[in-house]
């Protein structure tokens, strides 16, 4: 018998061992997947509100961003945008992170969202953007500007 709860707390020091690792692998990993993630996404939020244009957004979209957003659509809303808010004056740093989840369907998926406030000439504008990791490269799989100022300045009445 003392065998046997010898070998049963080998055995549970491993598992417990194993566990630990795997838990401290995955920590590494997400802080590095929220690095390169938090990076992307400023350098493309800062890509496309600099210049309004669609192909900035969707050059960087993921399959299903391009197939589902028309282009004379995107540009439409970024012209309006253009006018309602001028220019980028300065963007904050992105808050958020990235999330992988592992489900039957679909396998492992890394994706990632976050947050910007944006300063404009004639406002301010809060910016969501959600990223998608595919083949080892992030892509804009969700773009969403936010700003009363802009709808303000476009209707030319205050709100």
């Amino acid at each position: 018998m003392r065998k046997f709860f010898m070998w049963f707390g080998v055995g549970a020091a491993v598992l417990v061992v194993g566990l630990v690792a795997v838990i401290v692998s995955a920590a590494l990993q997400g802080s590095a997947l929220d690095g390169e993630s938090r990076a992307y996404a400023a350098e493309s939020i800062d890509a496309i509100v600099s210049t309004w244009k669609p192909d900035e957004l969707l050059r960087r979209g993921t399959p299903q961003l391009r197939a589902t957003a028309r282009p004379s659509d995107v540009e439409g809303l970024f012209n309006a945008l253009a006018i309602g808010l001028g220019k980028v004056v300065e963007t904050d740093v992105p808050v958020g992170g990235s999330l992988v989840s592992v489900t039957a369907g679909e396998g492992k998926v890394v994706s990632a969202n976050y947050t910007v406030k944006a300063r404009f000439e004639k406002g301010e504008a809060i910016i969501r953007i959600a990223l998608l990791k595919l083949e080892q490269q992030w892509w804009v799989h969700g773009f969403n500007v936010d700003s009363p100022a802009a709808f303000t300045n476009l209707s030319g009445r205050p709100t």
